[in-house]
């Protein structure tokens, strides 16, 4: 699932093109803040996620050779970025709040 929030430079067009073959959804949501789109993007995932891995448009995930995603079973992780630590995976089973940036309301 992806939630765009006012892209204007084709990217709904390129997740369409690229993504077409696996299973998931496009949301188009107005900008009304970094807490509140990505507490609404983990709410319209819970349904369909036992998991949902939160990322930013400028953020990248890469994983070592031979990684294997071990058994999830805590209601958050955190996964190391290199730019704002925040719990990047939250389950699907339990209500989540994300806060926003840090130091921004």
């Amino acid at each position: 699932m992806i939630v765009d929030t006012g892209s204007t430079n084709g990217t709904q067009r390129r997740i369409h093109e690229l993504l077409h073959e696996i299973p998931g959804s496009l949301y188009e949501r107005p900008w009304r803040g970094f807490a509140e789109n990505r507490n609404e993007a983990i709410q319209l995932a819970r349904d369909d996620a036992e998991y949902s891995l939160v990322m930013d448009a400028d953020e990248e995930l890469v994983a070592e050779p031979g990684f294997r995603l071990p058994r999830l079973e805590a209601d958050a992780y955190l996964v190391p970025n290199e730019v704002v630590p925040r719990e990047s995976t939250v389950s699907g089973e339990q209500p989540h709040e994300d806060g926003g940036v840090i130091g921004q309301n």
